[in-house]
């Protein structure tokens, strides 16, 4: 399943730099539900940072009775801060869970800024908001983040070069030296 937009006019400046993934969460309704017991998600990579999600089927022993929690870890070596929210859909497409944007710094993995500063989370809904909005019997969150600094350095990607074309010049250039 892969995600796609299409913008009509211009979006307002809050609107853009938004970068998304979905995280599907298969066979969720047969996950455990004690409290404390986390299924994490595989990694991946948004805005060149690893992140990981810790879902929660049973919630926390500091969460809202029978809410499902979610956390978002950064799983890199460096920190970063981004705006980041997350939401579920169901079957139909309709947004049934929405977590508004928050605003943090994510340490990095192994830093000394103190355990749990890597990852944020939150009471997502209720389980059986959630069990009624299964996809196919997975569990559909949209991940978004943002970054918030313009000059943000993590987002640069590397690009290798290819030495095809090099290799390719210099031949031609050879055979042409030996005629």
């Amino acid at each position: 399943m892969s995600t796609s937009r299409v913008d009509v006019g211009t979006p307002p400046e809050n609107f853009k730099g938004w970068i998304r993934t979905e995280v599907c969460i298969h066979g969720f309704a047969n996950l455990p539900t004690m409290r404390d017991e986390a299924v994490l998600s595989p990694q991946f990579s948004l805005l060149g940072h690893k992140w990981r999600l810790w879902i929660y089927p049973g919630g926390t022993n500091d969460s809202v009775e029978g809410c499902v929690v979610i956390y978002l870890g950064n799983c890199s070596d460096t920190s970063i801060k981004i705006s980041y929210g997350f939401s579920v859909r169901d079957a139909t497409g309709k947004e049934v869970v929405h977590f508004d944007p928050q605003t943090e710094e994510f340490a990095a993995l192994d830093s000394d800024e103190g355990e749990g500063n890597n990852a944020r989370g939150a009471n997502l809904a209720k389980r059986p908001v959630l069990i009624d909005s299964l996809v196919d019997g997975s569990l559909v969150i949209e991940v978004r983040i943002k970054s918030t600094t313009a000059d943000n350095k993590s987002i640069t990607q590397f690009i290798p070069t290819n030495p095809l074309y090099k290799k390719m010049f210099c031949k031609s250039l050879w055979r042409k030296r030996q005629m």
